[in-house]
This record gives structure tokens, C-alpha cells and sequence, in this order.
């Protein structure tokens, strides 16, 4: 519908004849400046008070250029501490006249008004943090941070770069987290913006009792330590958590540790290191840990506190009944009693009463009680020093041993028969004693072959039966999956609930189709040895 105003008064007629009329009339109408006048008014206010703000500012200026005009004196790194301290951004690769530019009185102006505006009144009490999430494994690091920012509400974190190159960790990362992380090597890792911690669990193979303990000599793993080191001296966070194996104290006489302890001093860190029994902090695992903590303004001083103690009965699953091991194999097991079973560890490498022996359950098929015997003497002669020093080599633990070497301790008619039948079976090899070449145990074809036992811890299906009261030993990625449970009239290796459990995992943490879980377990931190060290690494001591 048109509709038609005056421009005087501003009234509007539907109708042009009523329009026309009022136009027309002997009175003309006059303009309302009643809002115009309220409005001007209104503006005089305001007016009046920018004027005050506007010498407020002017002073502020003024003391703003004067701060700049001390900035000039100082030095890049100086100014970029300046700008971390006043929350201004994109300082990184910038020269020193570029960051003078940004600590300029209009951008110094601009981002205090930001603050004001985003931080509320009411929340001065909130601490926050942002942190880097380095050899991320499945997220034990991470797991661990939100298990303490969910007891302690005033802190607030942010995970600003996860790493792994670990196809199913990071599988199982972003699936736990509903991220897509790609796999990133920290060797690419440059210039990243200021983060508050940087937590991690490098490689700990380098370091392991279990490996060469080459330590940092290790090119591919055991320098992964200075990629972290560099990535701190560029973008100097205040505290670092990081994780390795407890024998990285012992390497080289503790100087691998040593070394990594003095390399984070020299960049401006005060580090303490500490050994952590995850048993300690109430989980049903044996896994001792070296922590390193480190913090740019003050020596940290870590002491976890101990938790009540935990055993296998209080993780294990006892409505899981499934088993993958073989039927022929459980059925030489399940002959020996209960008590002969649990805490039983399945390996013929040791001797004593803590040990099922292969020959205890005839697995390679029966044998005759002398039988037995010849191989329970072997399984202890062999570890004897005193063959190294006959042979002239370095010793090891289990030298073969020859028929003569044999007779020395064990001597009857038909052993030779006996020894054969054992090799064919498969209770025996035959190998030659080994020596040191070259920095490798290399076997000497001059020395006289002799007899060994063939089967290690891992020659098993399993390696060792758990003992309800008791820890379950470390997890490793290579035996975990060896490790099992009696559950009802069954042996089962561990399942997916119980290593969460042992590892201190939340219940909603789950397993991605496809991953090798025992590897994962294997190579984790456990969430609430994190949890501990924040609990006294950030909270203010009573």
C-alpha cells in the first residue's frame, strides 16, 4: 500500500486525498524536534564524559610513550617477554623494529581494552594454561591433565599441538578425542607460539633394559631428547613434564641422565627429577618411571603422594571367560592345580619354584623323570661362570654346553641317547658358545657345539599366569600380550578393560577396530601419575 508523508511533520496518510487536505490547510504544520532535541542532549552527555576519558587516555599515552621510549633500549628477546607478559600476538619472526611497532600506544591500547572485555569480573580465580602434547602415544598425558582440570575447575587447559607418528596411537588418539591430528615427527615442529607446558614420553627404547641401551647414541630415538630441548629454548614454555624408563638413571653410570638434566639448566630451567611406581599411586602395576620436571621461574620440588595399594583382583574382569589360547595348551596347564598355576611365570630360561618349566607339563610331548632331571641340571650349569672361563669368552647367561662339559657334572650310561631324543624333541638345540666381535655376540665355530635349552620367556603362548594379590608386572609392548588371567576354568590373556584398568585409563576410553591394544598399553603414560605431579607441581603448597 503507498503511503504519504510530510516532509515537515513527518505524519504519513494512506489516502492521497487526506494527504492533499493537510497540505493544503490554512495552518501549516510545524516540525517536532522533541526527539532531535532529547538526542542532541544525549550527545552533550557523552560528550562531556569522553572528554574526561580523553585526558585519562592522554595521561595514559603519555606514560605509554614513555614505556616505548625504554623499549628502544631493550634487546628482541627482551621485547618479546614484553609482549607474552601484555597477551600481544604475532611477535614470531619479527625484527625489533616490527615488535615496537606492536607494542605501539594504539596496539598496547587495543589489546588491554580486549582483556578488559574478555575476561569477566568474576573469574580472576581461573588459571589458564596451554600445553603441547609431544610422543602422544593414546593420550596418557592428556587423560591426565583433564582428570586434574576436573578436580580443579579453576584451571583451565588447552592442548595447542599433539605429536605421534605411531599409526595407531594417533588412530586411537583422535578417535578418544574426536580430532583428526596427522602424524607429525617433532623434528618439524619450528617457531611454535608460546605454550605454558610441554609434557611428553620420548622414546624410551634408546634407554630400556630390554634394548641396547644405547642411549643418546641411539641416532634414531636416543637424540629425540635435543628436538625437545630446541623446541624449548625456541618457544620457552614455563614447565616441562616429561617421562622416560627408570633405567635411564643407570646408563653410563648415570651420565645419560645427567647430560639431559644439564642441557635444560643451560637454557633456563630448574629441573628435578623424580622415580614414580605407578603402584604407588593406586594402580595394580609395577612400572617404575623417571619423571623429569622442569620450570623457568623457580625449582620445582615434586612429591606424590601415595595411594592406597591395589592388586589383580581389584582390576581383573571376571565375567570374561573367552580365551584364545589353544585347547592342547590349556589342557597341559589345567592339569596342575590352582596353586601351581597363578603367579607362575612359563619360561625355561630360569630355574626354581616360580617357574612352569616346558618339560612340567610334557609340551613337546613325554618324557621320562631322568629326562627331566638331565634338563633341570643343564638349565642351572649353564649360567655357571665358570664355563666362560674355560672357553675363553665373555660371559653370558647360558652357554651351551658340551657332552664332555656334561659328564662333568652328569654322567650315565645312555645320556648320549638321552640328549638326542631331548634335541629331537625340541627340548634342546644344539649351538656353538658366543663370544664378543665386533660389539656383537657372534658364535666361535672353533669351540666344541654344545647343548642348550631352546625355549625363552616369549617361546610361550603366554609367559606368565598373574597372581590375584599380587601387581601385574611393567607393561611392554612386546609381552603384555603374554601376560594372563585364571578366570573361572580358563586362562585368558588380558583384555581390553583390564589394561585401562592397570594403566589407570578412564572407563569411557575405548579401542579403535584394528590396533594392536598390548602395543599400545605397552608404550603408554599412565594418566594418573600426571594427574599427581600437576596436584603438586601447580597447586599452591598448604
Amino acid at each position: 500500500m503507498v503511503k504519504y508523508s510530510c516532509e515537515t511533520c513527518q505524519k504519513t496518510f494512506t489516502q492521497k486525498g487526506h494527504f492533499e487536505k493537510h497540505m493544503s490547510r490554512k495552518r501549516p504544520c510545524k516540525k517536532d524536534n522533541t526527539i532531535e532535541v532529547l538526542v542532541e542532549q544525549k550527545v552533550k552527555e557523552v560528550l562531556s564524559k569522553t572528554n574526561i576519558v580523553d585526558k585519562n587516555e592522554s595521561s595514559t599515552n603519555q606514560d605509554m610513550k614513555l614505556n616505548q621510549m625504554d623499549y628502544t633500549k631493550k634487546t628482541r628477546e627482551e621485547l618479546i617477554a614484553i609482549c607474552k607478559e601484555k597477551g600481544i600476538k604475532g611477535y614470531s619472526n619479527k625484527k625489533k623494529k616490527d615488535i615496537l611497532e606492536l607494542l605501539s600506544p594504539i596496539n598496547n591500547t587495543i589489546v588491554e581494552k580486549k582483556k578488559d572485555i574478555l575476561s569477566p569480573v568474576n573469574n580472576t580465580n581461573i588459571k589458564k594454561f596451554t600445553y603441547i602434547d609431544l610422543f602422544a602415544g593414546i593420550g596418557g598425558f592428556r587423560y591426565g591433565i583433564n582428570a586434574f582440570q576436573s578436580s580443579h575447575p579453576q584451571y583451565i587447559f588447552e592442548c595447542v599441538k599433539t605429536a605421534d607418528i605411531k599409526k595407531d596411537a594417533l588412530k586411537t588418539y583422535n578417535y578418544n578425542f574426536k580430532e583428526d591430528n596427522k602424524a607429525c615427527d617433532v623434528h618439524t615442529i619450528k617457531n611454535l607460539p608460546y605454550f605454558d607446558i610441554l609434557c611428553g614420553g620420548f622414546p624410551c627404547q634408546p634407554f630400556s633394559s630390554a634394548g641396547k641401551q644405547q642411549g643418546l647414541d641411539d641416532k634414531g630415538r636416543g637424540n629425540l631428547i635435543y628436538e625437545v630441548l630446541r623446541i624449548c629454548k625456541e618457544s620457552k614454555p614455563e614447565y616441562i613434564i616429561l617421562e622416560n624408563v627408570s633405567n635411564i638413571e643407570t646408563i653410563n653410570n648415570g651420565e645419560v641422565l645427567k647430560t639431559i638434566v644439564k642441557e635444560f639448566q643451560t637454557i633456563g630451567y630448574h629441573i628435578d627429577c623424580i622415580p614414580v611406581n605407578s603402584a604407588q599411586i593406586g594402580l595394580a602395576q609395577d612400572r617404575k618411571r623417571i619423571f623429569i620436571i622442569g620450570c623457568k621461574s623457580k625449582q620445582p620440588k615434586v612429591i606424590v603422594s601415595k595411594k592406597n595399594p591395589v592388586t589383580i583382583k581389584d582390576i581383573i574382569d571376571l565375567t570374561d571367560e573367552t580365551t584364545n589360547l589353544s585347547e592342547n595348551f590349556l589342557r597341559k596347564l589345567l592339569v596342575l592345580p590352582t596353586e601351581q598355576l597363578i603367579g607362575k611365570s612359563i619360561k625355561d630360561k630360569r630355574g626354581g619354584d616360580s617357574n612352569i618349566h616346558s618339560w612340567d607339563i610334557d609340551f613337546h610331548g613325554k618324557i621320562s623323570e631322568r629326562k627331566k632331571i638331565l634338563l633341570s641340571t643343564i638349565l642351572l650349569e649353564r649360567r655357571k661362570k665358570k664355563w666362560a672361563a674355560e672357553k675363553k669368552i665373555k660371559w653370558m647367561d647360558g652357554i651351551p654346553l658340551s657332552f664332555m662339559d656334561i659328564k662333568t657334572f652328569l654322567d650315565y650310561e645312555g645320556l648320549q641317547e638321552d640328549l638326542d631324543d631331548l634335541v629331537d624333541k625340541k627340548y634342546l638345540s644344539m649351538e656353538y658358545p658366543k663370544d664378543i666381535v665386533d660389539g656383537k655376540r657372534t658364535p666361535i665355530e672353533k669351540l666344541p657345539i654344545g647343548y642348550n635349552i631352546s625355549k625363552g620367556k616369549l617361546s610361550f603362548p603366554i609367559s606368565k599366569i598373574l597372581h590375584p594379590s599380587q601387581l601385574c608386572p611393567t607393561l611392554t609392548a612386546t609381552d603384555s600380550s603374554k601376560l594372563a588371567v585364571l578366570v573361572g576354568k580358563t586362562i585368558r590373556q588380558l583384555n581390553e578393560k583390564e589394561l585401562k584398568r592397570l594403566c589407570g585409563f578412564p572407563e569411557q576410553f575405548s579401542l579403535p577396530h584394528g590396533v594392536n591394544k598390548y602395543d599400545l598399553f605397552g608404550n603408554m603414560v599412565c594418566p594418573p601419575v600426571v594427574t599427581a605431579i600437576l596436584e603438586t607441581l601447580l597447586l599452591p603448597s598448604v
